[in-house]
């Protein structure tokens, strides 16, 4: 029986073309359905790991303007005899772990200036190894971002 089922199946299955046997398809539609689903879950992949670092990177953005607005304010408030600079760089050095940060790939810089005739203070505070998710084969494994704050003296409750 099992001879002549395949005899059957040889002769209807058989097709041609240019008088050459053309091989079976019968498997075909299994294999590109499954690479199709792999395609597809490789893509939701990918695309949750993108959604969940961009996710972190605003999170990061907004402590970071947290932590540049609290300097600028500091700046401020600052007597501009002092060395404000250091004394900027030094607080938001304590700050930072504070805030969930590390010290590493920190740069802040300080400028003074006047706004309606008060003393103001604009604090620039970069760090450039802040962590991501993933392996960093595709994605990066670290984010560097910088946020600006200015601050007036005499406004908003400082002295």
């Amino acid at each position: 029986m099992s001879q002549s089922r395949y005899k059957r199946e040889k002769d209807t299955l058989k097709a041609t073309s240019f008088g050459k046997e053309v091989r079976n398809t019968r498997g075909s539609g299994l294999v590109e359905g499954m690479l199709g689903l792999v395609l597809i879950i490789g893509g939701i992949v990918c695309g949750t790991i993108l959604l969940v670092n961009v996710g972190i990177a605003t999170y990061y953005k907004e402590k970071l303007g947290f932590i540049s607005n609290q300097a600028a304010n500091y700046a401020a408030s600052l007597d501009p005899k002092e060395n404000i600079s250091d004394k900027t760089k030094d607080f938001v050095k304590e700050l930072m772990p504070k805030m969930g940060f590390a010290n590493s790939g920190l740069e802040v810089t300080t400028a003074l200036s006047t706004v309606a005739g008060k003393q103001a203070a604009t604090v620039t505070v970069a760090s450039s190894e802040l962590p991501l998710f993933g392996r960093g084969s595709i994605l990066p494994l670290t984010l560097s971002l910088k946020d600006s704050a200015t601050a007036v003296k005499g406004l908003g409750g400082l002295g």
